[in-house]
């Protein structure tokens, strides 16, 4: 799932580290009391650094630019960011010239945990609490790159401190704990920097008794599907002239589940298996090979708070069918 996590995060990161020179990258979410919320990022990157940076990268792979062809190709670059609703300009502060890209994204009420929500990030944002737990880099799928040794291999000597990112929290109320800075002129609202590489925790809520244990508890509670109990694995009588054989399988019902996974095969370890969907607790399994031992196995599944997928564990059952 790509919501907030593309749209804002990573293309802000990506364009960051694309234009590398100096960056500041501060990204802000307003929550309202009703459940809605807006985001803001502004970039800011040093111009001259960047076109530097480019430069420097063509040349250690064994190409030749000079700086008005890369300011020609940025040029050409940042009216296609127009195109995604990503508001791009070039300002001058004291002297210095700097492109200053901006976008917003407006999230509809009841939509904050599914915007929010990041695989492999431990994610639970409402009204009174903002929480994130993960490794920055998942939000670029590239867990396993490292940046610094990536950009010198360019020519392109990255350091974190040319990259200054940040995102601030805002709620409706007054926050009673964080992990962040909080705002001396705003007590609804705290700031969290967020390193180039590593992980990153930030925390926030108005409400109190809530920490980040209890929040993870939160978390925890909400990715669990409990497992369903097999009934029965029944192999049907085959019909005279039928060239395959039927089971049928009966499962308990779990509380709060509308889907479940059925999956069977020839092969314990379920290797070359066929995968279906079931509604209901009683489930027929069709075109199966006669006197055959089948391996059957059943899972309860459900979309989470973030909209992911998430699984209980499965229950299995072996079944010989008729000839």
């Amino acid at each position: 799932m790509k919501t907030i996590k593309t749209k804002v995060v990573a293309i802000m990161l990506v364009l960051a580290l694309a234009l590398t020179g100096c960056v500041t990258q501060k990204s802000t979410v307003v929550i309202n009391s009703d459940g809605s919320a807006k985001m803001t990022t502004n970039i800011k990157v040093d111009k001259q650094a960047a076109i530097q940076a480019y430069i420097q990268m063509m040349k250690s792979q064994g190409q030749t630019v000079s700086e008005a062809e890369v300011t020609a190709l940025i040029t050409l670059m940042l009216p296609k960011l127009k195109d995604e609703g990503i508001d791009v300009k070039t300002v001058t502060e004291n002297g210095k010239d700097y492109y200053v890209i901006d976008y917003s994204q407006n999230i509809k009420k009841g939509d904050l945990q599914k915007e929010f929500g990041v695989e492999g990030f431990d994610t639970y944002v409402t009204t009174d609490t903002f929480y994130m737990n993960g490794d920055i880099m998942k939000l670029l799928d590239a867990e396993d790159v490292d940046i610094f040794a990536a950009y010198k291999e360019m020519g392109v000597e990255l350091k974190e401190e040319d990259i200054q990112t940040s995102i601030t929290v805002q709620f409706p109320n007054a926050i009673v704990s964080t992990n962040g800075a909080k705002d001396a002129s705003n007590p609804n609202a705290a700031t969290f920097s967020i390193p180039l590489t590593g992980k990153v925790n930030m925390f926030a809520t108005t409400k109190a008794g809530v920490t980040e244990a209890s929040v993870k508890a939160t978390i925890k509670k909400l990715n669990t599907v409990k497992a369903t109990k097999i009934k029965s694995l029944k192999a049907n009588k085959v019909k005279k002239n039928a060239k395959k054989a039927t089971v049928t399988l009966k499962f308990k019902k779990v509380k709060g589940i509308k889907k479940y996974e059925v999956e069977y095969s020839l092969k314990k370890n379920f290797k070359k298996s066929t995968v279906k969907t079931a509604k209901k607790t009683t489930y027929t399994i069709k075109n199966l090979k006669k006197g055959k031992k089948y391996y059957v196995r059943v899972r309860a599944t459900k979309t989470n708070y973030a909209g992911n997928a998430i699984y209980s564990k499965w229950v299995k059952k072996s079944v010989k069918t008729k000839k």
